[in-house]
């Protein structure tokens, strides 16, 4: 089923003591389950890779399993290397034919097997926009760099005009690197300061002016070898294969040896505080993640743990958009439960911003919708008034017709008793006056004398 159909069966429970699961296929997170890519077709028959993503609600989990047409290939560690090329800090850059020719020229190292791939050349003028090759200043190119042999390639950045900055996948600048900022130094001068320091790892342009590059445990130990008079406060030590953490809402004035004991007290054994950062937060480098995001106290205080390379972690291959009432097809890969790593606060920021948006966007229209019920409710109620009105007339009506009615018909039947005891006591008197007529006679009439 679609992810918008599987959402209604979460939270999981277990409900099945044998494999029971649901495959959601869609590209929206479920529960931060890990989505996985397997094959399917399109409405158009065509073999496309869909993000799947297992619901497990049995004992027994259900996990992904790769295709039985599998084969190894040995993968080599990589960065890629975001190069810029400014043909007026060359030496002969105008006559070049080609980029790649006076990249390779200029920095020896990718001719011997160094790079894998190259990407995206672009010529840009000083107002960085798109122009061809002959009237560019600017030439952008991406790299594709074997891991162990980039720290050569970017230690000949600044030289040549050639300026190199490696990217993790979310195109941010790579977390295993830092740079510390001149920006009063010239260029000249920092390249040859560069030159005798090994751990440095050439020189790049920011903003503000210069700034020499290094490995993230290398910092320290640049910064005292450039600033050595520089009153810098104490940081902690990052070691190769350290993820950065930030730990905010940290409202305590303190310093990394401290810190980092107090975190190995919490558990957290791996990590080493590095540096403040802002007013309420520090920079973690550790090994392992926390034992907990938000519930670690410190001094009676809770903080909260965010992982710095989450977003990067967090940028998966564009897939193809899945509607909802897509054909799921009968045979279907299985998925595991690995966690997704957290989602980073600039995301959660950028999410939180957006619903803003569309709780504003909501609230208007819904405000809209309500003043436009009232009007009908206002229209409808005089309405209603109106019809109340002439139903009540009516029935006033009726209940005086009734009334009459009612009236008449009681004053019938009196009227014929009226009459009737009328009638009565007319024949009662007629009856009585002939009595008293006949009563009368008798006594006036001479008697018999066989009556006496």
């Amino acid at each position: 089923m679609h992810t918008t159909e599987a959402l209604k069966y979460t939270p999981l429970s277990q409900i099945s003591e044998d494999h029971l699961a649901i495959l959601a296929v869609g590209s929206t997170q479920i529960l931060r389950l890990p989505i996985h890519m397997a094959p399917a077709h399109s409405a158009k028959d065509e073999p496309i890779l869909v993000p799947v993503t297992i619901l497990n609600f049995g004992a027994c989990k259900v996990c992904f399993e790769a295709g039985t047409v599998n084969a190894s290939v040995l993968e080599h560690a990589t960065y890629t290397v975001e190069m810029w090329h400014r043909k007026s800090l060359t030496k002969n850059g105008e006559q070049a034919k080609s980029p790649m020719a006076v990249l390779g020229f200029c920095v020896p190292e990718l001719a011997q097997g160094a790079l894998l791939a190259h990407w995206a050349v672009k010529y840009f003028n000083k107002e960085r926009k798109a122009v061809t090759h002959d009237k560019a200043d600017y030439v952008h190119v991406f790299l594709k760099i074997l891991s162990n042999k980039v720290d050569p390639v970017l230690a000949r950045s600044g030289s040549n005009g050639f300026f190199a900055i490696p990217k993790n996948s979310a195109h941010k600048p790579h977390e295993d690197f830092a740079i510390l900022h001149m920006p009063s130094a010239k260029l000249s001068e920092l390249l040859a300061q560069t030159q005798k320091i090994p751990d440095a790892l050439g020189v790049i342009e920011t903003s503000s002016g210069y700034a020499v590059r290094c490995r993230r445990q290398h910092w320290n130990a640049i910064r005292k070898a450039l600033m050595p008079d520089s009153p810098l406060p104490d940081e902690g030590d990052f070691a190769p294969g350290d993820t950065l953490y930030s730990l905010r809402e940290l409202d305590i004035a303190t310093t990394p040896a401290d810190l980092t004991k107090a975190l190995a007290d919490l558990g957290w054994t791996s990590a080493k505080a590095i540096r403040l950062i802002g007013a309420q937060g520090w920079g973690v480098a550790a090994s392992k993640p926390p034992p907990s995001w938000h519930q670690l106290c410190l001094n009676n205080r809770f903080v909260i743990v965010t992982s710095n390379d989450r977003a990067a972690k967090n940028t998966a291959a564009k897939a193809v958009s899945i509607p909802a009432d897509a054909n799921m097809e009968s045979d279907r890969p299985r998925a595991s439960e690995v966690a997704m790593p957290h989602v980073s606060r600039v995301v959660d920021l950028k999410s939180e911003l957006q619903q803003q948006e569309i709780q504003t966007i909501l609230v208007s229209k819904m405000r809209a919708t309500n003043d436009q019920i009232v009007q009908l409710h206002l229209h409808r109620t005089e309405e209603d008034i109106q019809v109340m009105k002439m139903a009540q007339l009516s029935a006033e009506t009726k209940i005086t017709e009734v009334e009459a009615s009612i009236s008449a018909s009681n004053n019938c039947p009196l009227s014929q008793m009226s009459g009737m005891f009328q009638q009565l006591q007319n024949t009662l008197t007629e009856r009585l006056d002939k009595f008293e007529v006949g009563q009368e006679h008798e006594s006036k009439r001479p008697r018999k004398d066989a009556e006496l």
